[in-house]
């Protein structure tokens, strides 16, 4: 942000003293009239987006100071780290490279102001604005219902006011203050929408989103301890002898529960948004052919691409047990051979510098080796009761598929393994996971399933006529899940909801060959697809949705 919206940051430079008219969100700088026409015909600044600088200055502090910078190395932000959610510079790959998901910001910020979290975060806004009007209006109507007492009844009613009506008064006040506050953050919304850059939007959705969640719990609370005051009078029965009666009336004051109270809730929108709104079709996934790799491996049922853009591929071959990494070029950079009772199956990397290998079948040394890719050696083997198949990694624990029991997540901060129940498979099984999902194949039974963390079965996907025998298992940024089809000979699409299929691959047309697919790998970063097969090689294909 400049020091001064005044004058032309351009003019200022050059030593000369013109009024800012407008704002350029891209260059963050203020531009005069004459430098603001300059700006619109250079070809590096002709697609920024500019407006007038009091539109600028409209917008809330909290937003124009929100840092656009890194604070580490002073490079705009172009990198967005998924597992720490957190905006980062290109120079902080080397500290975010670990955490294994490191998309483009765009992909982020691009379309915040339509996306929905950003119209539900306008919506609840409105909700929460709507119901404290609600509850403000009841807790009003209380004090009216006492402010209309008849005169006969002042004494009892000042006794009734003192007891009661105080703290209504200043839970309206509070409510009254409430509105304001949310009034003020609807129209810093508004503010958003028009004036602020898409990015910091994103970052000040952020703040918002928490003081949202407090708002709420603020009005539960409220709602909960809310309750309707019934005022009732009573004749005195003796009143027809008034030398005997020294009260005329008497008033009592009841509260009930207040139960119908017609409120918005967040997650009952949700909720109607989750059975009317149709998920993303999966037909605008589109693949090109990149080219293809000689994996130096016999069998390559495990494959995987590292942040720096490296091969990894598994022999899984009794007694010539390998994992080869090959170049960004896709040329071998070593070879790195499991010694006798240790074999290699499936391969995933956990970081810059380190990947896990599952064994497959042993009937030795059945477990998870972890591989310093540097030093091209084991460094830890953790040993599991029985064979492990499928592995997979979520930014903090390894999962996966170990015969006849249930899925393993092992830790890799200590190295503990917990299980996931309602999970065990007979037969061989690839493993991927995405959000709070994960994704398992069964390929004795041509299944692809889908379960929750806790074991939950989400969806169970099954079609033989297009998926047939489903072995390696990936997922894209979007959540859509990519198999290959060992008898099918193909690379299905299936949805995140398992409602959409498509074929997207089929290996007896695209390379003209009957090869199976065995492997399978999705680069977020790049948005490659990598399939090993069968006869030694392996294919890239680049993966667009238009």
């Amino acid at each position: 942000m400049a020091a001064s919206t005044s004058v032309c940051a351009v003019c200022d430079l050059r030593h000369h003293t013109s009024p800012s008219t407008h704002w350029c969100t891209e260059c963050e700088e203020p531009l005069c009239s004459d430098c603001k026409e300059h700006h619109k015909v250079l070809k590096a600044t002709r697609n920024h987006k500019t407006i007038h600088i009091s539109d600028y200055q409209s917008l809330p502090t909290v937003v124009t100071d929100n840092q656009q910078f890194c604070v580490y190395h002073n490079e705009k932000y172009q990198l967005y780290c998924v597992i720490d959610n957190v905006p980062i510079c290109y120079k902080c790959t080397k500290e975010h490279g670990k955490c294994g998901e490191v998309i483009p910001l765009e992909e982020v910020v691009g379309n915040v102001k339509t996306s929905e979290d950003f119209l539900d975060l306008d919506q609840s806004l409105v909700d929460i604005s709507g119901n404290i009007k609600k509850l403000r209006e009841a807790k009003e109507s209380n004090i009216t219902t006492s402010e209309k007492l008849d005169e006969e009844f002042e004494k009892d009613l000042q006794n009734f006011e003192l007891n009661c009506c105080d703290s209504i008064r200043s839970d309206v006040s509070s409510l009254k203050a409430k509105e304001t506050e949310i009034f003020l953050m609807l129209t810093e919304i508004q503010t958003l929408t028009k004036y602020a850059s898409d990015l910091q939007t994103f970052l000040r959705m952020k703040d918002l989103h928490g003081e949202v969640t407090d708002n709420e719990s603020y009005l539960e609370s409220m709602i909960a301890n809310h309750k309707v005051l019934n005022i009732e009078s009573t004749m005195d029965s003796r009143i027809h002898n008034f030398l005997d009666t020294r009260t005329f009336f008497s008033l009592s004051v009841k509260t009930n529960q207040f139960a119908n109270f017609d409120i918005y809730r967040k997650k009952d929108r949700q909720a109607q948004i989750l059975v009317q709104k149709d998920m993303p079709s999966i037909s605008n996934i589109q693949f090109e052919f990149n080219r293809i790799l000689d994996t130096a491996c016999k069998f390559p049922l495990g494959c995987c691409i590292t942040s720096k853009g490296e091969f990894l591929f598994t022999n899984y071959d009794e007694g010539q047990d390998k994992v080869t990494i090959l170049s960004t070029s896709g040329k071998v950079r070593c070879q790195f051979e499991f010694i006798k009772s240790y074999r290699s199956f499936d391969v995933v990397c956990v970081n810059d510098t380190t990947a896990a290998v599952s064994s497959g079948y042993s009937n030795e040394k059945p477990g998870i080796g972890f591989l310093d890719l540097i030093a091209g050696k084991l460094t830890k083997f953790i040993d599991l009761p029985f064979s492990p198949y499928g592995i997979t990694y979520d930014g903090k624990s390894l999962i996966c598929c170990v015969i006849y029991t249930n899925i393993h997540m092992i830790s890799c901060a200590d190295y503990s393994i917990t299980t996931i129940p309602n999970t065990a498979l007979l037969g061989l099984s690839y493993i991927s996971c995405f959000g709070d999902k994960i994704f398992l194949t069964n390929p004795d039974q041509h299944i692809v399933t889908c379960y929750s963390y806790s074991g939950d079965k989400v969806w169970e996907f099954k079609d033989d006529t297009i998926l047939r025998d489903p072995w390696g298992i990936t997922t894209d940024n979007k959540g859509n899940i990519f198999v290959a089809g060992c008898s099918s000979s193909n690379v299905v699409v299936i949805s995140n909801d398992g409602k959409q299929c498509k074929q997207l691959l089929t290996f007896w047309d695209d390379i003209n060959s009957s090869d199976t697919p065995q492997a399978i790998f999705f680069d977020k970063t790049r948005k490659h697809l990598l399939v090993a097969i069968a006869d030694q090689d392996a294919t890239i294909y680049d993966i667009s949705y238009i």
